[in-house]
């Protein structure tokens, strides 16, 4: 091995900035690396050529361990990467190929041979030396002022598009079209030079004053205002008493006020403050028609007036009639009236029939010899045989003695009130003792499905189970104290007892307190509920 020495070491023969990087050349790096590892241990056996190569082999401090790539460039990573990079395509970004370039260079290959101006949408040009090197000239067919509406040019129209020129003598004004119109100058006044002025011969105010209740502050400028006192201490306009008025004092002249109306404010009218006429400018008469004769003063209101009328003669034949026969018009007046035949026993208010049955002593009464119809009030004796109507179905037909007996008489669906029933009243009964009718009654099937053969004053049976049944009336009785008598059939083909529990639940076993419309009871044997094909039930109070 060759000894080494410091002063001939050769030097790398590359620039020492590297011209891609502006960066020291690798090859400088690695030369004053090795001058330093050299001058720093002091006996290296590095030979020449390795010094040219790599510095020497150092421990290991812990350098690169992995190296990655941004896009477009890419690392496999680790100590010892694979850097690449890929070809450029239309959407990934890399590095530009032999053949692209070729494409990209050899672009815009070409010459102009003619160039030209195509005179449209309002314009139009020339072009000088058109084949080598062209100079063109833009111009317009359009004369006056141009518009253009986004594609193409072409004349504006004065008063539309724009304002028109003016001599100096107009004003214009928007038209509400998109357009312009001129104002017309009146006399008195001028337009020149932007200016409008008056030419007549009027001046200039120089103040104003006011006359109560106006007030004016005066000079060029005046405030008009009314009188801070007019017609009330307040403002004029303000909230002021109900029905006040704005008035001068009453019975004086003065300034005016807000005050209550008097009696003097008013005029004089032919009307009272309470709003009712006290009188009638002109006076009236009242006039009456029909059988009244009357003849009525002059009425003006101021008081009340007093005439006396006489009825129109509807009968001549006037007097004291006996037994009268007479007519009634539908006014209620007497038109006829003569004597007429006094009833039969010389009594006027009394009607009698005759043996046979006919009327008696009633001259032109229409009758069929058995009925008469009698006008209340009326006292009748009637023999033998014969039906008497009373006016209305609400009159009454009383006794003339403290009681009266009916002998013989049927009547049909009476309504009798409170009535006094005792056993002469029945034909079958013997004895004075009271009877009390049955108010209630029914006789059923209590086998099967319930069935009424028939009832009285009873509604419905309710088959509560075995033998357990409810009578429901059809009208309630006034209270619970009434007695039930229950009868029903025996349990045919068993010999035993039978008896009715009242009032009770045959399910529970427990009592069921009766009703004034409801009564509840269970049919039994000697060892437990059926149902029995006849049962009645009677029910008294």
């Amino acid at each position: 091995m060759a000894e080494l020495n410091i002063t001939n070491i050769p030097a790398p023969r590359v620039p020492l900035i590297d011209e891609r990087t502006g960066l020291v050349a690798r090859e400088w790096y690695l030369f004053f690396q090795n001058i330093f590892i050299l001058t720093g241990s002091g006996n290296n056996p590095t030979t020449l050529d390795e010094l040219q190569l790599a510095p020497p082999a150092q421990p290991d401090s812990g350098g690169v361990t992995s190296v990655s790539g941004t896009a477009p460039v890419v690392s496999s990573g680790g100590t010892t990467p694979v850097i690449s990079m890929a070809a450029a395509t239309t959407s990934v970004n890399g590095y530009l190929t032999s053949t692209d370039w070729n494409t990209f260079n050899n672009k815009g290959v070409g010459t102009v041979t003619s160039v030209s101006v195509v005179s449209a949408n309002g314009l139009a040009g020339t072009v000088a030396t058109a084949t080598t090197t062209p100079a063109v000239t833009i111009s317009t067919t359009v004369t006056g002022v141009l518009k253009g509406d986004g594609t193409a040019i072409s004349a504006a129209t004065s008063g539309t598009d724009y304002a028109p020129a003016t001599s100096g003598t107009s004003i214009l004004y928007g038209s509400g079209a998109g357009g312009f119109n001129n104002v017309t100058i009146g006399t008195g006044v001028a337009f020149a030079g932007g200016t409008l002025s008056a030419t007549g011969s009027g001046g200039t105010v120089t103040s104003v004053t006011g006359t109560s209740p106006v007030v004016s502050s005066g000079g060029a400028t005046p405030a008009i205002s009314l009188a801070t006192a007019y017609g009330d201490t307040l403002n004029p306009y303000a909230s002021k008493t109900a029905n006040f008025v704005l008035a001068a004092p009453n019975g004086s002249a003065g300034v005016p006020t807000f005050r209550a109306v008097v009696a003097a404010d008013v005029p004089t009218l032919n009307q009272n403050t309470t709003g009712s006429a006290a009188t009638l400018t002109t006076g009236r008469t009242i006039a009456v028609t029909g059988d009244l004769a009357y003849t009525s003063p002059s009425f003006d209101g101021s008081a009340n007036v007093t005439a006396a009328g006489t009825l129109a003669t509807v009968n001549s034949n006037v007097g004291s009639f006996t037994a009268a026969n007479i007519t009634v018009n539908a006014k209620g007046l007497i038109t006829a009236a003569a004597n007429g035949t006094t009833a039969a026993g010389g009594s006027n208010t009394q009607v009698q029939y005759n043996n046979a049955g006919v009327l008696a002593g009633i001259t032109g009464a229409t009758t069929n010899g058995t009925a008469l119809t009698l006008t209340a009030p009326v006292i009748s004796t009637i023999t033998n045989t014969g039906t008497l109507t009373l006016p209305t179905s609400t009159d009454t037909l009383v006794g003339r003695a403290t009681t009266d007996t009916l002998t013989n008489k049927t009547l049909t669906s009476p309504t009798l009130t409170t009535p006094n029933i005792n056993s002469a009243q029945f034909a079958t009964v013997s004895g004075t003792a009271p009877i009390y009718p049955c108010r209630a009654w029914v006789n059923f099937n209590g086998t099967g499905t319930v069935a009424i053969r028939d009832s009285g004053n009873v509604s419905s049976i309710t088959d509560n189970g075995t033998g357990d049944y409810t009578v429901n009336l059809t009208t309630a009785l006034s209270d619970i104290n009434y007695s039930t008598v229950i009868t029903y059939s025996q349990n045919y083909g068993i010999a035993r007892c039978v008896g009715a529990q009242l009032y009770f639940n045959g399910s529970t076993g427990t009592e069921v307190a009766p009703t004034t419309s409801a009564a509840r009871f269970v049919t039994t044997d000697e060892s437990a509920a059926y149902d029995a094909k006849y049962i009645c039930v009677a029910i008294f109070r």
